[in-house]
């Protein structure tokens, strides 16, 4: 059975075909792990009891258990971090003595590409970033809508605006808030000048911020305490280029690149995004104002969700965290029947095996 299914799959592989499209893929590429060769697995376990009944108490400890952990941390990755994230920050192609390879064949071929090496890194970088997706400071800030997601240049946190943005927070006395804005050209001819505008629980704050291409100001909103809330005050800023098609092309970016409230730096690297279905707004108790209602362009709520499946673990029950329409307390509640469903079923299994035979 394992001789048929190498041969079927390598045959597969043919190192001529001029684009190596879906026939290069013998591998079973994009996926993290065997894929077309996981038929063989229970099979292959069988064999692994029959040699580990077979060694040495030394053999055990210096040979199998170091392989256990290293099989274990390589499925590891393929479960906290999305598959995809290995293929991060590679060239799509190489040409090594006039062949072409692309990123799908050579990282397995190049140890240095290797993707438990890159998906290591990615999981450190995971690690780092994770606190930051959650952190919301002391006035409980958040994008609620219409920022993009965080883009870092430099040492830099950019939040692009998507038209307008919806900046909620909590507590009743803010003074003041401090912004830095931008208006940058992707496209050296796109010269497009960006107007803002200010609007704290539906009042307007101050007068038009207008900034030309390539251009960036620091601004204050002052604010008067008689318009805040206990909770969820209502920031909302509105972008508006003097030529549309700069925003349509993305020739042209605006939004903040850092923001402070009553002299408190706020994180900008925090995910917090409509998942948009018709259900969402009647479970949220709320309605969709950019994402799902001034911009329905299915391939923006698709970006959406693949940018939460990247930058966070890979587990099911942490995106009503990042999604605020999704009903947290019902993802808890099958969360921890999964938990207690684990536990028992272990149990089980354990009191099992100390029956006597």
């Amino acid at each position: 059975l394992s001789i048929t299914y190498i041969f079927f799959f390598a045959s597969l592989y043919v190192i001529e075909e001029p684009e190596y499209g879906a026939r290069g893929l013998w591998d079973g590429e994009l996926s993290w792990g065997p894929r077309y060769l996981l038929p063989l697995i229970p099979f292959a376990t069988l064999l692994i009891g029959v040699i580990y009944k077979n060694l040495t108490r030394l053999q055990r400890i210096f040979v199998f258990v170091p392989l256990v952990f290293i099989g274990f941390y390589a499925n590891f990755l393929g479960v906290f971090l999305p598959y995809q994230l290995k293929l991060h920050n590679l060239q799509p192609e190489l040409f090594l003595n006039g062949q072409k390879y692309t990123s799908f064949s050579y990282e397995n071929l190049i140890p240095r590409h290797t993707p438990i090496l890159s998906m290591s890194k990615e999981l450190a970088y995971h690690i780092k970033d994770f606190p930051k997706t959650l952190d919301h400071g002391n006035y409980n800030v958040r994008f609620y809508d219409g920022f993009d997601f965080p883009f870092l240049q430099g040492d830099t946190t950019l939040r692009i605006l998507d038209k307008t943005g919806y900046i909620l927070f909590d507590q009743d006395n803010v003074s003041a808030i401090y912004l830095k804005l931008f208006n940058k050209s992707i496209d050296e001819a796109s010269k497009s000048a960006v107007t803002y505008n200010f609007y704290l629980n539906t009042k307007d704050l101050r007068n038009p911020v207008k900034l030309a291409a390539n251009q960036s100001e620091d601004i204050v909103l002052k604010i008067n305490p008689a318009d805040l809330k206990q909770n969820d005050n209502s920031l909302v800023i509105k972008s508006q280029f003097n030529n549309e098609e700069s925003f349509s092309r993305k020739t042209q970016i605006s939004g903040i690149s850092s923001m402070t409230m009553n002299q408190e730096n706020v994180n900008l690297k925090t995910l917090d995004y409509p998942f948009v279905s018709p259900l969402g707004p009647t479970i949220a108790g709320t309605k969709y104002y950019t994402y799902g209602n001034e911009i329905k362009n299915p391939w923006k709520i698709w970006d959406i969700h693949t940018q939460i499946y990247e930058r966070t673990p890979d587990f099911w029950w942490l995106k009503p965290l990042f999604y605020w329409d999704l009903p947290k307390p019902a993802f808890l509640i099958l969360f921890l029947g999964n938990l207690f469903g684990i536990l028992i079923s272990g149990f089980a299994l354990l009191k099992g095996l100390q029956k006597p035979k």
